[in-house]
């Protein structure tokens, strides 16, 4: 039986099991997959590699590393379906935001170059992106549902906190040096493997939230907050990245490139420094000290 101060994890793990059991019953029986359902499966797929590494030194090394393999795995399938839908959602963003009719204009040749229904000012029904997709988005989700059912029979730790107390600061070291390097290059990449480390970080504060003294509830929200924002940056890369083929391809005016990319430098900056003090104040304590914070 897990140990007391292992309940809140393991809750949280069976909670995972009962949502996808419950809701992927459609997926499973062959009902084509909405954005949404590929933004669920990814969440649960990131809950679980938290989980993993939040008693990952009282498990066997070698079941850790093929249990992480096959969660990474999962993940970057939907989040290969997710990009479209990311570029297409953040673009669109831009002329709402700003109020602007000649970069709404601007918007509508791009994704129309994109070869994706272009977007209009008034609600329209929402395609299925995913209908045509190379991934079974079904079978990812029964892959997943397998792993958790696995984990909750196999991980059965003993040394209650202390176990998780290796877990929680592993993380958070992982995390300061993820801040570090981004804080020093301020490359992309690196707050993307920030926000990795932020993402895994707020679920395990979470899932110890019903047993902390502390409250675990408002720096678990914070953490949240700048994962968030640094999801936002990613998304804005990924936008850029798709402008560039289009640009490569010729098939959008200069002029319309010149105008959105005007507009996603404004809006990155934003997140930027948003995100960055954010993780300032987040990253401004020892890994004690921020244990100490969070500790039943």
């Amino acid at each position: 039986m897990a140990s007391r101060n292992y309940d809140a994890p393991m809750q949280s793990l069976i909670a995972v099991w009962d949502d996808m059991a419950q809701e992927d019953t459609g997926l499973l029986s062959g009902r084509s997959a909405s954005p949404a359902d590929v933004h669920r499966l990814r969440l649960a797929a990131k809950q679980l590699r938290a989980h993993l590494r939040l008693i990952r030194t009282g498990v066997s090394p070698d079941w850790f590393k093929s249990e992480d393999l096959a969660l990474r795995d999962a993940g970057k399938q939907l989040g290969a379906l997710r990009d479209n839908h990311v570029v297409i959602k953040s673009l669109v963003a831009l002329p709402k935001a700003l109020s602007s009719p000649s970069l709404w204009q601007a918007v509508r040749e791009t994704v129309e170059a994109l070869n994706v229904t272009p977007p209009s000012p008034t609600p329209q029904p929402k395609p299925d992106p995913y209908e045509q997709s190379g991934v079974a988005v079904p079978e990812v989700a029964a892959a997943l549902r397998s792993h958790t059912h696995e984990m909750i029979h196999t991980v059965r730790p003993s040394s209650g906190w202390t176990l998780i107390n290796q877990g929680l600061r592993q993380t958070y070291k992982k995390s300061r040096q993820r801040h570090d390097s981004w804080r020093k290059t301020d490359d992309p990449a690196c707050a993307h493997r920030l926000r990795r480390q932020v993402k895994y970080l707020a679920f395990q504060t979470g899932f110890l939230a019903p047993f902390s003294k502390k409250n675990t509830e408002k720096q678990t929200a914070r953490l949240h907050e700048l994962e968030r924002t640094l999801g936002k940056l990613n998304d804005l890369c990924t936008v850029e990245s798709r402008l560039a083929s289009v640009e490569a391809d010729g098939n959008v005016a200069p002029e319309n490139l010149r105008l959105i990319r005007k507009a996603l430098r404004s809006k990155r900056r934003r997140h930027h420094q948003r995100a960055s003090n954010l993780a300032k104040k987040l990253f401004a304590n020892s890994p004690k000290a921020f244990l100490k914070n969070v500790q039943a």
